[in-house]
């Protein structure tokens, strides 16, 4: 019975420490598994941050690509302003010219008009005096019934 008492104690001790060697295994599986969890998460969120950092970089690549055409575009508008100012400025000048030109041709035509008419007037006091000196064709035929008058004036007098 001694024996007996003692197997079923050594069994139990065996049976105690397989029991504690597979709780062992069992707390070593769970650590190892809860480990590999914690580095799946891990990783994903090294993941979450790596999209986001190349997100961002993209974002500033693209931002800066807008402003240096922006950038550009604003020069170029500019260099645009610039020219058609300048252009605006050489249009006023010769409007200027052209204006100054027509006021000289103005004053110009305004005396050629007053000649023009000082002359006319003259015309038209020649042909009242000519008219008055040359006979009246009628009473000329009848002075010389043989005769005739031409009188056919270029313009105004002949």
């Amino acid at each position: 019975m001694k024996y007996k008492e003692l197997e079923d104690s050594l069994k139990d001790i065996r049976i105690n420490k397989e029991s504690i060697n597979q709780v062992n295994e069992l707390n070593i599986q769970y650590e190892t598994e809860k480990k590999e969890q914690q580095i799946t998460l891990q990783q994903t969120e090294i993941d979450k941050q790596s999209e986001q950092k190349k997100r961002m970089l993209w974002t500033t690549i693209a931002s800066l690509i807008a402003a240096l055409g922006l950038g550009s575009t604003g020069a170029m508008f500019y260099r645009q302003k610039r020219q058609l100012r300048r252009k605006n400025i050489e249009i006023d000048r010769q409007k200027q010219k052209v204006e100054t030109q027509n006021r000289a041709l103005d004053e110009k035509n305004q005396i050629i008009e007053q000649k023009n008419k000082n002359i006319t007037d003259s015309i038209n006091y020649a042909k009242y005096i000519q008219n008055a000196a040359l006979q009246n064709p009628e009473h000329l035929k009848k002075m010389f019934p043989e005769s005739f008058m031409f009188f056919q004036p270029k313009d105004i007098v002949s």
